[in-house]
């Protein structure tokens, strides 16, 4: 896949992923990580008397995933300054042991900021099963260095350190 821009994206362009499937690992960890042993994720038993009959994958755990999956998807010339911030994130449908998930964004829009050295850009982000059900989505919002500016040595470094050349 080429390398997107700022300037190469266009407002309801369309950017598919490939698919991962989740496995009981993805559920020990995300238990791991966020300190959430709540039956509904880690016992099968008690999950069995819930409607999905399954445990089911952290919410949060699934926000990450696709965060990973959006970073992957989004290779631009520059790099990305920063992620803004997820608007409207709902959760849809259950995610349980063996779904197969892939992302799937949209531009909804993109502006410059008022240096004119970075871009702003809103896209719509949808989670979905193999079964073509989307099971998380939300908009998010990123700040891009554009390169046709001729200024991506204006890039603010992270707090604390240098950027990477």
């Amino acid at each position: 896949m080429a390398l997107l821009s700022y300037g190469t994206l266009e407002i309801d362009q369309r950017l598919a992923g490939p698919g991962r499937t989740l496995g009981e690992a993805d559920f020990t960890t995300a238990c791991m990580v966020t300190g959430d042993w709540h039956p509904v994720h880690c016992d099968k038993v008690f999950a069995r008397s819930t409607p999905a009959g399954k445990p089911l994958l952290h919410g949060g755990y699934l926000t990450a995933i696709m965060l990973g999956m959006t970073a992957n998807l989004l290779e631009f010339e520059e790099p990305v300054v920063f992620l803004l911030g997820l608007e409207n994130w709902a959760f849809k449908a259950a995610v349980v042991a063996g779904d197969t998930v892939h992302l799937e964004l949209t531009l909804q829009s993109k502006r410059r900021t008022s240096s004119g050295d970075r871009g702003i850009l809103q896209f719509r982000q949808r989670l979905v099963n193999q079964h073509g059900e989307t099971v998380v989505e939300g908009t998010s919002s990123h700040m891009v260095v554009d390169s046709a500016s001729g200024k991506p040595e204006d890039m603010p470094a992270p707090a604390g350190g240098q950027l990477d050349e």
